[in-house]
Formats: C-alpha cells, sequence, structure tokens
C-alpha cells in the first residue's frame, strides 16, 4: 500500500504533468505518476490473468514480501492498465476498423492483445512481428532489428481492400526507437500511423536523459494506460513473465532482485511455483 503524497509532492506531480501536457499535446494518457524514489521498483504483473488459481496466490505473497524493503514496490495489473488504454483509445479504434492494421511487435505486446477487454482488438486485421532491441553496455537501446518485418506486413495488408491507418500496440513505449525502426521498415508511409501500450514512460527530460523527443516523428498520436515519469533516473520496469522465460535476462534480473529488494526466501518460491507456466509463455 502506498504511502499518501505530501503537498510538495502533490505539487511536483502537478508540475511535471502540465509541462507534459503543454509540451506533448499527442500524447494521451488515463493516469500520470511521478516516481520520485531513484530506488523504486515496477512491476507489471502479466501472468494472473492468463493462469489464476495458484499463481495469484505465488504472486500476492511475493508483492507482499516486498513491502517494506529498501526501495518503493508497485504492481500494475495488466488487465487493468489495457481496460483504462481501450476506453481512452475508443475514438480511435472505432473509427474504419474494417480498413485499420494492428502491429504487434514482440512477445510484450502478445501479453497486452491478450489482456485488452474480449472483443476490442478482435475486429481488426493484425500481423506480429519481430522486433529484437540491440542494447549498448550500460542497457540502452541503439538500434532495433526487425526481420522479416516488410514481408508480413506486406502480406497482411492483401487482406484488406485498403488501409486508413496503423496502430502499433506493444507493452511499453519507451525511447520509441521500436516503433520508429517498425515504421521506417514496413512501407507504408503514406498511411497515418499511432501507437498505443499500457505503460509508457514520460518523453519529459530529467538528470542522465536529456535528449528526448516530445514526440515520435510519423506517428500522429500515442497512447498510454499510465504515464511513468522519473525524476533522476530511468523508472526500474520489469514484468513477472520475465522471471520464467530463462536465458541472460532472467538471470539479469534475479541477481538484481535477490538481496536488493526481496530475499532468496521470497524470489525463489515465486519462480519455482510458476515456474510450470513457462512452456505456456514461451
Amino acid at each position: 500500500m502506498k504511502d499518501l503524497p505530501s503537498p510538495s509532492e502533490d505539487s511536483r506531480q502537478a508540475q511535471l504533468e502540465m509541462k507534459l501536457r503543454s509540451n506533448c499535446p499527442r500524447l494521451f494518457y488515463e493516469r500520470f505518476e511521478w516516481v520520485s524514489d531513484p530506488d523504486a521498483h515496477l512491476v507489471i504483473d502479466d501472468l494472473s490473468f492468463r493462469f489464476g488459481g495458484e499463481n495469484v496466490q505465488a504472486v500476492s505473497e511475493l508483492v507482499a514480501a516486498c513491502q517494506g524493503k529498501p526501495g518503493s514496490f508497485s504492481l500494475y495489473q495488466l488487465p487493468s492498465l489495457c481496460r483504462s488504454l481501450a476506453e481512452l483509445s475508443l475514438p480511435l479504434l472505432v473509427s474504419d476498423p474494417e480498413s485499420t492494421l494492428i502491429v504487434y511487435p514482440g512477445e510484450g505486446a502478445e501479453s497486452t492483445r491478450l489482456a485488452f477487454p474480449p472483443g476490442v482488438l478482435e475486429q481488426f486485421q493484425s500481423v506480429s512481428v519481430e522486433a529484437r532491441r540491440i542494447k549498448d553496455a550500460e542497457g540502452e537501446v541503439i538500434g532495433v532489428r526487425t526481420p522479416g518485418i516488410t514481408e508480413n506486413i506486406a502480406t497482411s495488408v492483401k487482406q484488406l481492400a485498403y488501409v486508413s491507418k496503423v496502430i502499433v500496440v506493444d507493452d511499453v513505449i519507451d525511447s520509441g526507437k521500436t516503433l520508429l525502426a517498425i515504421k521506417q521498415q514496413a512501407g507504408l508511409d503514406d498511411i497515418p500511423w499511432y501507437a498505443m501500450a499500457p505503460i509508457m514512460f514520460s518523453p519529459l527530460p530529467y538528470e542522465g536523459r536529456t535528449k528526448f523527443p516530445s514526440s515520435i516523428p510519423g506517428f500522429e498520436e500515442l497512447y498510454a494506460g499510465i504515464m511513468i515519469q522519473g525524476e533522476k533516473n530511468p523508472v526500474d520496469l520489469n514484468d513477472l513473465s520475465s522471471f520464467l522465460i530463462g536465458g541472460e535476462k532472467t538471470q539479469r534480473l534475479l541477481k538484481k532482485c535477490i538481496n536488493q529488494f526481496v530475499t532468496p526466501q521470497t524470489i525463489i518460491p515465486f519462480v519455482r511455483s510458476v515456474a510450470k507456466l513457462s512452456e505456456v509463455i514461451e
């Protein structure tokens, strides 16, 4: 349970949100959240709604164990964010659905699709594409590979009489580099492009990241269920399924989480309790 913000925190959040609305009029979001704690951990629960039962209990126990540890801990339920996103973007979604193409980049976008309210996205012609982010030694995204995207999108376009707009639906919008890479390689330059995600990081500059665009070139509008604004550092954000996919990312997350904001006694039983779902997720 979060502590109530102080009047000064309320003032700072209001100030930042006003600045965002003034500088970025093409960004739309349901809720704005200023994260002032440099040690904050944000986690998207992208598992409970898919599997329920035992997994819900495991998530609840993990969250309870994390409370009171160094650094604030916030858990976001993916279906709740997607409901907010669907309501916010409804005017866009109901406009010409028969000629709208939805693009899902990567595995995170698939979770977003599944968490959306039933019947909202199913009405559209859609295509899933690979989006492999290339990061430098410090973890910054310096490029995005999208193998086969031109051919995959061209195949989907053939299913439509014409394309009036393209909407990229992702799990998180951060720097916008994935969106730009998709648009640049899709071969649909003369069509309006839009993007949406349950979570978006605010493009306002902060210490350590001062070169951030007020909009993403070539995109008419961007939508988010929640807009996250950091104060001095990039906000730490992960989804629960990342603990299960294996490989380098999972090992990195476990190493970071253990002894930082949870203990081996809390995180390891959680991973084991839902490890049996990993094959389903993959």
